[in-house]
């Protein structure tokens, strides 16, 4: 559907604000399993060790003899904070020559208005857990069935209602359930194959507002704006945007489905070699749009969101009885993830559908390392560090989803209560490189905000728990 681009002055400005708010940028998800964490999800599809490496590969189903269970629980803390400026430029051309000619033809004084603001804000992103569920159960020697309940992807960002750049970011959130039932089949003692389906649901809301300080400069713009009537247009007016006006706000949720497949291979006692794919799934969030200043009041439509595909190659070597090494490359083909638009169900005074958010993401890669040591019977320990490259590019990174790369430091255990149950436990600090960010809007060629801060920390620690059962 078409773009609107017919729009009067106020509005086009207003549209200038609600088409660069939107971000989603790295909101993969990896948090499957405690055991995994605790290596830094190195070698996740090769390393067999409990039924949740059910979310990576379902041809490991084929190494169990019997029913297996797990069910884990992940809880993410991220520290994100922001420091720098934004700067209004409608309000310095004001400053600058508007006020100026006004005064001279009704001579009297204007008032004139603070351009630059502070845009610190600490702990935009809130702490979330994260569930999962697996099931493995042998139907014949070759053949196994599983089920798997997990979440590859999720973000949440939250602002505080203060903060002088909710033009660029309000609210977003956005949330997944994927629903994995697997076949696999036992090749040879060296070759095993799996294949599933996923049912995925989403549910994601968007916000954007305009900041408190336009409370501030309305009285001075409806005196300017006075003058600029009787001039016959040799001076344009001056929206006037209230502050807290919700620019805009979509919510919706959807189901889409897609495939999933693995293939395990052991070409000696001590090595296993992964590979697997998760295909691409693009849901249509079904739900409505509100914005106080377009006068649209949870207008009935859509949003597509592309999700990435998923694919990756590992490898689990036991050196000795104790020792085993993983290493594995984890690759998301998030070019698919291109733009956010909204398609209204009927045509609205501002066209078929609005363009919230060029993405315009690059694909990106997942490197991680790690290390297993049986202590004893009862008590292994693991250790794994992984580089995770974020697929924002620097002209679009945006502080909706304060992206960057990071660096994974993570450590766990698993202690052995019997034979057939054991509790995992692992944990990771996530250190996140600094980066600037720059956002502006444009109005008809002319710049009316920027925004430039310094994503000054992204930090996150993962703690994770995990009981599996195999009878």
């Amino acid at each position: 559907m078409p773009h609107t681009k017919r729009l009067s002055r106020s509005v086009a400005f207003i549209s200038s604000l609600a088409t660069t708010t939107v971000s989603a940028a790295g909101f993969q998800l990896n948090e499957h399993s405690a055991n995994g964490l605790g290596r830094a999800f190195a070698a996740e599809a090769a390393t067999v060790e409990n039924a949740s490496i059910l979310s990576r590969n379902p041809a490991a189903m084929s190494r169990f003899d019997g029913i297996a269970i797990s069910g884990q629980l992940s809880y993410v803390n991220p520290e994100v904070n922001l420091s720098g400026t934004t700067t209004n430029h409608l309000g310095q051309l004001y400053n600058s020559s508007l006020a100026p000619a006004a005064e001279m033809i009704s001579g009297s004084p204007l008032n004139r208005v603070t351009t630059e603001y502070s845009a610190d804000s600490k702990d935009v992103a809130p702490g979330a857990f994260i569930p999962s569920f697996y099931f493995i159960a042998p139907i014949t020697d070759r053949i196994h069935f599983g089920l798997a309940t997990f979440s590859n992807f999720g973000l949440s960002t939250d602002y505080d209602d203060d903060f002088n750049a909710l033009e660029y970011g309000d609210k977003t959130e956005v949330t997944t359930i994927n629903i994995n039932p697997n076949i696999s089949y036992l090749i040879n003692e060296q070759f095993s194959v799996g294949i599933g389906f996923n049912a995925l649901y989403a549910d994601g809301s968007l916000k954007t507002s305009t900041p408190a300080y336009m409370n501030d400069h309305a009285a001075t713009y409806q005196q300017y704006n006075q003058v600029a009537a009787l001039t016959a247009g040799q001076l344009p007016e001056i929206p006037l945007v209230p502050g807290g006006a919700t620019i805009a706000d979509v919510e919706g949720d959807g189901w889409d489905y897609g495939w999933n497949l693995g293939v395990l291979w052991s070409p000696s006692e001590q090595t296993d070699i992964a590979l697997t794919y998760r295909s691409a799934i693009s849901v249509d969030l079904e739900g409505h749009f509100t914005s106080d200043l377009l006068q649209m009041d949870k207008a009935p439509g859509k949003l597509a969101l592309d999700l990435p595909a998923l694919a990756e190659f590992a490898v689990n070597h036991r050196i000795n009885e104790q020792w085993s090494i993983q290493a594995s490359y984890h690759y998301t083909g998030w070019s698919s993830f291109e733009e956010l638009v909204v398609e209204f169900d009927d045509t609205t005074e501002i066209g078929d559908s609005l363009l919230l958010k060029e993405e315009n993401f690059d694909n990106s890669w997942r490197a991680a390392l790690g290390a297993t040591y049986i202590l004893s019977p009862e008590l292994t320990l693991r250790a794994g560090y992984a580089y995770d490259a974020s697929p924002v590019k620097d002209q679009y990174r945006t502080i909706s989803i304060p992206d960057t790369d990071r660096r994974w430091y993570s450590a766990g255990f698993t202690y052995h209560l019997n034979n057939h149950s054991n509790i995992d436990v692992g944990a990771s600090f996530l250190h996140g490189n600094s980066t600037r960010v720059h956002e502006e809007f444009e109005l008809q060629g002319q710049t009316i905000t920027t925004l430039d801060v310094e994503l000054s920390k992204a930090n996150a620690y993962i703690f994770a728990a995990q009981y599996n059962h195999q009878f």
